[in-house]
């Protein structure tokens, strides 16, 4: 008798505890569940942002080959006469963080 309410209690258990995780899962796919990371969205003018252009001040005969956004900062390289040079900003001052110097003169 007592393993028979035992396997009775185990079995109500473990129907409760189905009925949680599947109405938990199911209140999160209806509400878009969860905290999502999301980049910071960047400081646009015309957007409530900063209205002043982005200066740095770039070595002599160096362009700009790519800029990058990502994890709150905003990543411009550039290359020239003295190797390709990382420049950092953070995306809501577009306040410069800090450079790279990758490689030397080619």
């Amino acid at each position: 008798m007592a393993m028979k309410m035992l396997v009775i209690t185990l079995g109500v258990i473990l129907v409760a505890l189905a009925v949680v995780v599947f109405s938990t899962l199911a209140i999160r796919a209806v509400k878009g569940g969860g905290q999502t990371a999301s980049a910071p969205q960047p400081a646009l003018p015309g957007e409530g942002g900063s209205r002043r252009p982005i200066q740095a001040l770039l070595p002599a005969g160096s362009r700009v080959v790519s800029t990058t956004l990502g994890d709150g900062r905003l990543a411009v390289t550039t290359e020239g006469p003295e190797g390709s040079i990382v420049i950092l900003f953070d995306a809501r001052t577009l306040a410069e963080t800090g450079r790279l110097q990758l490689g030397g003169p080619r």
